[in-house]
């Protein structure tokens, strides 16, 4: 995927569709909730409670590099249970 993202960038800043606003290239970092279930699940799920029930969920953190013409999603991640991604807060064992 990291390739293919770099290719289209480099045809982009070749083409001169990428320029600057006020000299710089923004690059926004957003999160989003894709999914949710109190049935189905993986063991990278997220976890929580809602009305008693345990419900699973996955969040994206994504890095768009915006443009005059466009956003180019650069980067997305998905945050996994397991992994320890905030201090102070213990990975949970999927």
């Amino acid at each position: 995927m990291r390739s293919i993202i770099h290719a289209v960038y480099t045809q982009l800043k070749r083409g001169k569709m990428i320029e600057p606003l006020h000299g710089f290239l923004p690059l926004v970092v957003d999160g989003h909730e894709v999914c949710a279930s109190y049935d189905r699940h993986c063991r990278a799920c997220l976890r929580r409670t809602v009305n008693g029930r345990t419900q699973y969920y996955h969040r994206v953190v994504a890095a768009q590099l915006v443009t005059r013409r466009f956003c180019l999603t650069v980067a997305r991640a998905i945050l996994a249970a397991f992994y320890d991604w905030l201090p102070g807060r213990a990975a949970r064992s999927p």
